[in-house]
Formats: C-alpha cells, sequence, structure tokens
C-alpha cells in the first residue's frame, strides 16, 4: 500500500483556514482523490457568494422601492379621486345653486303679476267711482 501526502485545506468553525499535512491512502490508482479546495478556490467561493448575497439584498431594495413607487401612485391617485369628488360635489352645488336661483327669478315674476293686478282693480274702482259721481250729477 503506497501512501501519498496531500494538501488539505481544513476550515474549522471560526472559519479560519488551516493548512495541515494529510496522509491519503491510496489503494489503486483509480483511486478517486479527495476533492479539496486551494486557498485561492476557498476565497474565490466566498467572494462570488458574497457577491451574489449583495446582489439579492439589492433586488430586493429595489422590489422594496417598486413597492413603495407603487404605495405612492395608489395614494395619489386616491387623492386625486378625492379631489374630483371634491370637484364633482363643489359642480352640485354650483347647479343647486343655479337652481336656486331660477327659482327665484320664477318667483319674481309672479309677485310683479300680482302686483300688477292690484293696479288694475285699483284702476278699475276709480273708474266706478268716477261713473258713479257723473251718475250722481247727472241726477
Amino acid at each position: 500500500m503506497s501512501t501519498r501526502k496531500r494538501l488539505v485545506i481544513i476550515i474549522d468553525q471560526s472559519g479560519s483556514m488551516k493548512a495541515k499535512q494529510r496522509m491519503v491512502l491510496a489503494k489503486d490508482a483509480a483511486l478517486t482523490v479527495l476533492n479539496t479546495l486551494t486557498p485561492d478556490d476557498y476565497l474565490k467561493q466566498q467572494r462570488q457568494q458574497q457577491q451574489q448575497q449583495q446582489q439579492q439584498q439589492q433586488q430586493q431594495q429595489q422590489q422594496q422601492q417598486q413597492q413603495q413607487q407603487q404605495q405612492q401612485q395608489q395614494q395619489q391617485q386616491q387623492q386625486q379621486q378625492q379631489q374630483q369628488q371634491q370637484q364633482q360635489q363643489q359642480q352640485q352645488q354650483q347647479q343647486q345653486q343655479q337652481q336656486q336661483q331660477q327659482q327665484q327669478q320664477q318667483q319674481q315674476p309672479q309677485q310683479q303679476q300680482q302686483q300688477q293686478q292690484p293696479q288694475q282693480q285699483q284702476q278699475q274702482q276709480q273708474r266706478q267711482q268716477q261713473q258713479q259721481q257723473q251718475q250722481q250729477q247727472q241726477q
């Protein structure tokens, strides 16, 4: 049995790397040697993972920003709707005022007509009185 030495990187719980020489027994030439990472490979992997995490965080932040924008848009829409409703209410009030004015205008002609009628009656009464006076004079 031939023995081969191979450098194996052991990563302990604290995350630091320790290089130790380790004896690996090779029974065959076809025996697969333990897959080990070189320090460079390990660092590359860590960097890639960090970059991926950062990208994910950025994406999450972007999504949050989009959600906030959507919320703001919704709020703006609600405000616009409220403004529109207020405008509609104002228009309705204006219409009501116009209707009231029209009613007042209608009432005014009636009053004028009523005023004209008493005057006519008075004139008629005066004529009758004149006629009576004339009759008295004739007698």
